[in-house]
């Protein structure tokens, strides 16, 4: 039988082995790419929390600079300095703070409000607290104070982002509550922090897969820094394709949280995390270039189960035509087998009766015809058992 011939014969095999191998893929590709996706999120996440470490360092030396200054200020208030001693405090910090390495980038202006006076480096303001609480940097702290919050970490105070009065630049504020001996509050120690570094700092944070861009947003989820600058500014929840994703952040820990959001007429990945100051930091890559090692995975699953389901359909024609040449002999044997066994049985019959009709009757007339006829079939029963052995 033909190869095309077996193909024709078998195709329903060979359909059912194709079928077998793609399934194989498929179930395989499910699983493997769940275990590949499952460790792109996880190298994704170690990589958002080495930026995140980079933020919180930053912010970290913000908040010993600040907590310094307001132990100063304690020191005075228990030595007895006055108000120009405060104010000789102040500038002195903050002369030392707008040379240090790891401060001056995002340093602009130290400041306090002490027993009523508000002290910066331009000098002392008498002001009185009602006053002071137009200022969120103030109100926010004394608030905290009052309220013990333990959801606000570290004893500090971090305002939402404003526009310094004097430059224009977008700032924070950083607070904390000044205290005395005896642990009453005096007064607020604050620190107000260029955004720009912080924001080109953010905006510069890519993930190494395709378009990445960042974003991140205060603990109102106000956002403060993001690729597309019309929405700083705005609330996540004012933002169409943020929406679906406040009812989430709140809850959003360091622990981070990965979600598919549409945005721009593309799929992201997004991963979130909560930094220690109760910011948010976002980031955002194209789902295209996000699960690229999983996609790949299928078609070479596929390439590889059609190889093999080829060399297995091929392996099954060759058997397919080995049985079919088997089957061909054993026919042929049987044909030859009773062909053979009706030419040996007609000599026989013809030596048993004539050997039967002497046997009866051995004066008969017809005794030497039967003899011979006898001795005729035998002779053609030798040489049909010699044909037989010659062929075999």
């Amino acid at each position: 039988m033909s190869f095309k011939n077996a193909i024709k014969n078998d195709y329903k095999l060979i359909i059912l082995v194709i079928m077998a191998f793609l399934i194989m893929s498929l179930a395989s590709y499910f699983f493997m790419s769940r275990v590949v996706r499952r460790q792109i999120d996880l190298y994704s996440q170690t990589e958002m929390r080495v930026y995140r470490l980079g933020l919180l360092s930053l912010s970290q030396a913000c908040e010993d600079a600040l907590l310094h200054s307001s132990q100063v200020m304690t020191m005075g208030m228990e030595r007895g300095v006055k108000e120009s001693g405060y104010l000789d405090l102040v500038r002195r910090l903050s002369a030392d703070f707008s040379t240090q390495s790891n401060l001056r980038q995002v340093y602009q202006e130290l400041f306090c409000y002490l027993d009523g006076n508000y002290i910066d480096i331009g000098g002392i303001k008498s002001l009185s607290a009602s006053q002071m609480e137009k200022f969120d940097w103030y109100a926010g702290a004394i608030d905290w104070a009052n309220k013990g919050d333990p959801d606000l970490p570290s004893h500090f105070y971090h305002s939402g982002p404003y526009s310094d009065r004097e430059t224009g630049k977008s700032v924070v504020a950083l607070s904390k509550p000044i205290t005395d001996g005896q642990g009453v509050i005096r007064g607020v120690m604050g620190m107000e922090l260029d955004l720009d570094p912080i924001i080109a700092r953010v905006e510069s944070l890519k993930l190494g897969r395709g378009e990445v861009f960042a974003l991140l947003a205060d603990s109102s989820l106000k956002v403060v820094a993001f690729s597309d600058h019309r929405v700083e500014g705005q609330h996540l929840h004012e933002i169409e394709s943020f929406k679906s994703l406040v009812p989430d952040l709140p809850a959003t820990s360091a622990d981070m949280l990965i979600k598919r959001i549409y945005f721009d007429n593309k799929f992201f990945v997004a991963i979130f995390s909560r930094l220690d100051n109760g910011w948010l930091l976002g980031m955002f890559s194209p789902e295209s270039f996000y699960y690229q090692e999983a996609r790949d995975t299928f078609p070479v699953l596929v390439g590889i189960a059609l190889f093999l389901a080829t060399m297995l359909s091929v392996v099954l024609i060759r058997l397919s035509q080995a049985r079919a040449r088997s089957d061909e002999a054993n026919r042929l044997k049987t044909n030859s087998l009773a062909r053979i066994s009706h030419e040996l049985r007609t000599p026989l019959n013809a030596i048993i009766g004539l050997s039967e009709l002497v046997r009866r009757n051995p004066a008969a007339p017809n005794v030497p015809s039967y003899l011979e006829d006898i001795n005729r079939a035998g002779g053609t029963l030798l040489h049909l058992v010699n044909e037989i052995l010659d062929f075999s």
